[in-house]
């Protein structure tokens, strides 16, 4: 079962910033997810989602599982943050190779 990211950028900031958050996260997703997607959402260009979606500041991801719809905040160069998070959220690949459940 694929995970979806929805990531969450201000294109106000300079490309190369939101450019380094969409590379850090599908790095992190190749090497510890498995099979994933990964939407980029520009926060000014939609601004009524992201307020649906409860997002106020940037870069966020939304992470839809099963369970229900988490949110992660912050810097994405933060790499082993990011791993703790997705291990507590059971979403990292098992040592085999294949997706947690």
């Amino acid at each position: 079962m694929a995970l979806n990211f929805t990531l969450y950028l201000n294109s106000s900031f300079p490309r190369s910033i939101w450019r380094n958050d969409i590379k850090s996260l599908t790095k992190l997703c190749q090497q510890i997810v498995g099979d994933y997607s990964i939407e980029i959402v520009h926060l000014a260009d939609q601004k009524r989602r992201a307020f649906h979606d409860g997002v106020f500041s940037t870069p966020t991801i939304l992470l839809e599982q099963a369970c229900g719809r988490r949110q992660i905040l912050g810097d994405m160069a933060d790499t082993e943050r990011y791993l703790k998070v997705m291990h507590a959220l059971n979403c990292a690949k098992d040592p085999e190779g294949s997706a947690r459940p």
